[in-house]
């Protein structure tokens, strides 16, 4: 945790995160989340609401956490909150309107949201919050049921419901009458899943991936290369959730890209150290299990937006053993063969320096090095590589606008990586 005086508004990094006021004795006076730090904390002093105004001129120090998104500052304000009680946050938000989740006692739970916990406390096996923001929760729920589904319907339903054929209903896989599956079976996963979706909301999400981690790997150790599949998807989008999401509609990111866009090519240009236009911008992923039914993607963005007709997808031929920097290296000299595509400005590959090396080799093989822009991306921290620096930068370092669009390059490539490796597996071929 760090502080800031309120006379240094300015200093507070533009970063999702948690924001605390304090007043002259170190009370606590209020807590609040915000999708960018400065400017919520900013908005409360410069445009004051009448809730403002009852305890803006009663702080003296702000104190700061970082997260590495809106979720993950979603999940530690409602932490806080119950951990402190700040005076204003329980003065202002009268405690019928908090929101509290639990889940039900059967044997396939449900998730219930309610502002009177009192009232489903007999049919809840476990009841967890308080949440400000009704419509942030449904939203991280809406997240999390598309990793971990749970039973969306009533238990006297006959047919499967709308949510089952879009894979968040776990339930109905007994209503389903060609599903193979048994209901102790369905039974377990029901339960793990409301269980798995409490320890996330409840800020125990790191121990979840951890948990997801080593299930991966004893499923490949055992060969069990559809359950290693299935897994590490769901490791991949609850990484995807808990690193990068926002709590807001990816079309309002889409409608921000052309306007955003010159101050990002600046941005770029002066990390680059060009003049250069960078107008195009490539992103490469490779997916794999243990090396098997490899493939490698490219999508493609100008000026901040995706542009599909110039994506393509490779399936790995010279590798059928773990070998990431093999792999890249073979899907950027096939693309580099197709000059006739048209040359990115910039490249950004999912990995680090490792892969940043074999990036700059192949351009180097083809005479590109001086013609193209490269770097690469490590997802644990979420930081950049680029050929000039010794150090990484950390995307929560820069501009929002920057950072959005190399995340959604990055997410991108991951999806369309995925999108042969999942034919691949549904035919269970696999061909050198």
């Amino acid at each position: 945790m760090k502080d800031v005086k309120k006379s240094e508004i300015k200093n507070l990094p533009q970063v999702p995160g948690v924001y605390i006021f304090k007043d002259k004795k170190g009370q606590i006076l209020y807590i609040g989340k915000a999708a960018n730090l400065r400017k919520r904390v900013k908005d409360h002093f410069q445009t004051k609401s009448f809730r403002d105004s009852l305890f803006a001129d009663k702080v003296e120090k702000i104190s700061f956490i970082e997260t590495d998104s809106e979720v993950e500052a979603f999940i530690l304000e409602s932490k806080l909150i119950k951990k402190y009680l700040p005076k204003f946050n329980v003065m202002l938000k009268d405690s019928s309107n908090y929101f509290y989740v639990g889940y039900t006692k059967d044997d396939f739970p449900t998730i219930l949201i309610t502002h009177q916990p009192d009232k489903i406390k007999n049919n809840c096996k476990k009841i967890t919050g308080p949440f400000v923001e009704g419509k942030s929760l449904k939203k991280v729920l809406h997240f999390l049921r598309k990793i971990f589904p749970y039973r969306m319907c009533p238990l006297n339903r006959k047919t499967p419901c709308s949510w089952y054929y879009i894979d968040q209903c776990e339930y109905c896989k007994i209503k389903d009458k060609s599903s193979k599956t048994k209901e102790s079976e369905i039974k377990k996963a029901c339960k793990k899943n409301v269980k798995t979706i409490f320890k996330i909301l409840e800020g125990g999400y790191k121990s979840v991936i951890n948990q997801l981690r080593k299930q991966m790997k004893k499923a490949v150790e055992s060969q069990n290369f559809e359950k290693a599949i299935e897994l590490r998807d769901a490791l991949i989008a609850l990484e995807k959730i808990m690193e990068n999401a926002q709590v807001i509609k990816l079309d309002d990111i889409k409608k921000e890209g052309n306007k955003d866009y010159q101050k990002i090519e600046k941005y770029l240009q002066e990390l680059f150290q060009t003049k250069k236009p960078v107008k195009r911008i490539e992103g490469y992923d490779i997916s794999n299990i243990q090396g098997k039914m490899a493939t490698g993607s490219m999508v493609c963005f100008v000026n901040g937006l995706p542009s599909k007709k110039d994506y393509r997808i490779f399936k790995i031929k010279t590798l059928q053993t773990p070998n990431d920097f093999g792999m890249i290296k073979e899907v950027l000299e096939r693309r580099f063969k197709h000059q006739e595509w048209g040359l990115p400005d910039l490249i950004i590959i999912d990995g680090g320096k490792g892969q940043l090396g074999v990036g700059i080799e192949v351009l180097k093989k083809y005479n590109l090095e001086n013609k193209i822009l490269i770097s690469a991306i490590a997802k644990r921290k979420n930081e950049l590589f680029v050929p000039h620096k010794k150090t990484s930068i950390l995307l929560k370092d820069m501009p929002d606008e920057v950072r959005r669009m190399i995340l959604h390059i990055r997410d991108e490539s991951h999806r369309f990586s995925r999108k042969l490796h999942f034919k691949i597996r549904e035919k269970n071929i696999i061909k050198d």
